[in-house]
């Protein structure tokens, strides 16, 4: 009878056990693969302050300027490609936290990791949109066609300050991740 209660007891703390070293294992597997989306996410926003200084202004605009722009905008691509590509190996790890049958608050922060996965996802989704506006701009130059500053600002207005917003929200996630993972002594 003891053995009994001590194995009803024991066997789901046991488990409890397993299933939170598991989480960490595979918590510090993400985080050592989101080094290379710290990494690529450094270069995208280089990049993309690079763009914006570049896009300044639409005064005597050369094919030099196209050329340069173009350039730009692929390399912003390239590294959105890139940034997605390691943000999937970070994403799998997370996932598997949450496939544990135990470990409720290392779930939690996976779910927050995740999210803030996403929102970087949709971050650069919305500065691909900002590179087809100004695509669209310089093709229309190029075509022998004006740019039309005010169009471009109103096209170019409602994604950055969707970017912004997402920004916000990242950095809210952040801070319940690092007060979790402290909680969690991660």
């Amino acid at each position: 009878m003891a053995a009994a209660l001590l194995a009803v007891l024991v066997i789901p703390a046991l488990a409890g056990c397993g299933s939170e070293k598991k989480a960490r294992e595979y918590i510090e597997k993400a985080r050592e693969k989101y080094k290379a989306v710290a990494q690529e996410n450094e270069k995208f926003k280089k990049q993309y302050e690079a763009l914006g200084s570049l896009g300044g202004s639409t005064q005597g605009v050369t094919p030099e300027d196209i050329a340069a722009m173009r350039k730009y905008l692929a390399d912003m691509v390239a590294i959105i490609a890139a940034l997605d590509k390691s943000s999937q190996a970070v994403r799998s790890e997370y996932e598997k936290v949450l496939d544990l049958g135990d470990a409720a608050r290392y779930k939690e922060f996976a779910r927050i990791e995740i999210q803030k996965l996403s929102l970087v996802d949709r971050q650069a989704r919305l500065s691909n949109d900002l590179a087809a506006v100004a695509t669209k701009a310089m093709d229309a130059y190029a075509a022998g066609q004006a740019i039309d500053q005010a169009t471009i600002e109103n096209e170019t207005k409602p994604i950055v300050e969707q970017r912004n917003k997402i920004t916000d929200q990242i950095n809210k996630l952040n801070q319940e991740a690092t007060k979790l993972a402290e909680d969690l002594d991660l």
